[in-house]
């Protein structure tokens, strides 16, 4: 279960806590003689289902809403339940809106921002028993309960919150490690490459040179002198050939691929689903092959963080002049306005450096899309 699932759960939980309120006064406003809401039903009613609509939007808001402050609406449910509490204090259930609430402000709020609702939720249901005339027994044991069951609520959610950021940080960490071991391995490679290579140029040019001089002088000889440096020839000849089976037998080994690299990153998202196509016998020099993973590693990053997206499609391509093109998109809630943070500002300079430039695009329910491109890289 991953967390979008788990809080899920938790808003589907509150709910049915809320309807466990609601359910039992309109049972008793029906068949009975409706204390339950006090003397104002009307606006029992009305606070009540501003309660319930906020709790449902929490949910709903980032594909119906995007534009909704997540703030607002919970200043809205912490009035909201407070009315409802002053309008039927006597009505002990009533008391779990402001549970609730709290709930709601962990995951919307810091710690510290969900601990201030709570004492605020906590010092107005004191005033409002102090207001309503209770003994003192009366007022200061019931707030000491709801506030402790609102503390209660609001460290579990901050619990599951930090547990939910650590997961993401190994993560995210885990994916760094993976993408840099694959990048690793493909430097290796291409410095062992460059070694053969030299070592061909030193060894083969060396061992033909030789070879020609001796042919050339067997060429002017005759007799045993002749035959002697033939068989020198042959000799050098041997030696050549095993020389260069031998450094073939080194290049047979496959250059790691970009695509392993990109692998290695996207394994390590378990959500959304991640959608790769890479062309084949993509060429891709050490800098720019870093450059694209981690490019790859901050979309996967805001994709998961911040576009509430169940697919991810990502393809990697070569144009027709050899340019190196990334271009992603999911099915998120999208955003009206972006604000270039930490992770876009640094792909940027990034492609920036090797030439290249980042465009990116977003509309409210339309996702988010992602364009990088890389130019060809020019012969010295």
């Amino acid at each position: 279960m991953d967390d979008q699932q788990l809080e899920r759960i938790s808003i589907a939980t509150g709910l049915v806590a809320s309807l466990a309120v609601g359910v039992p006064v309109l049972i008793e406003q029906v068949l009975g003689d409706g204390l339950f809401v006090g003397d104002h039903p009307m606006w029992w009613w009305t606070a009540y289902l501003v309660h319930l609509a906020v709790l449902l939007g929490f949910d709903l808001a980032p594909g119906l809403a995007p534009r909704l402050d997540e703030r607002v609406m919970l200043g809205v449910q912490v009035v909201a339940g407070l009315v409802v509490f002053g309008l039927s204090a006597q009505f002990g259930f009533s008391s779990v809106l402001l549970v609730i609430s709290a709930a709601s402000a962990a995951y919307v709020l810091s710690a510290r921002g969900a601990g201030l609702v709570v004492v605020f939720q906590t010092a107005v249901v004191f005033v409002l028993l102090v207001v309503l005339g209770m003994g003192w027994a009366d007022v200061v044991l019931p707030t000491l309960v709801y506030g402790s069951f609102q503390a209660f609520a609001m460290l579990v959610v901050i619990g599951q919150r930090r547990e939910a950021d650590a997961r993401e940080r190994l993560a995210e960490v885990n994916a760094d490690l993976q993408a840099a071991t694959a990048l690793l391995a493909a430097n290796s490679r291409n410095e062992e490459r460059l070694r053969i290579a030299r070592e061909l140029h030193d060894l083969v040019g060396h061992q033909l040179t030789a070879l020609a001089l001796n042919l050339e002088v067997a060429s002017h000889r005759r007799g045993a002198d002749q035959q002697a440096a033939v068989e020198r020839a042959r000799g050098m000849a041997k030696d050549l050939l095993q020389d260069v089976r031998a450094a073939v037998g080194e290049l047979r080994h496959p250059l790691p691929s970009l695509r392993s690299a990109i692998d290695a990153v996207v394994a390590q998202v378990p959500h959304p689903r991640v959608h790769v196509e890479v062309d084949e016998d993509l060429a891709v020099d050490g800098d720019r092959a870093t450059a694209v993973v981690r490019c790859v590693q901050e979309i996967l990053t805001n994709a998961v963080r911040h576009s509430g997206a169940d697919n991810l499609w990502l393809r990697i391509s070569q144009d027709g002049s050899g340019g190196l093109e990334v271009d992603a998109r999911d099915d998120g809630c999208g955003a009206a306005r972006i604000v270039a943070g930490n992770g876009l500002t640094g792909m940027r300079e990034r492609l920036s450096q090797l030439g290249g430039q980042l465009d990116y695009a977003s509309t409210p329910d339309a996702g988010f899309h992602v364009a990088a491109r890389l130019p060809a890289v020019t012969a010295p």
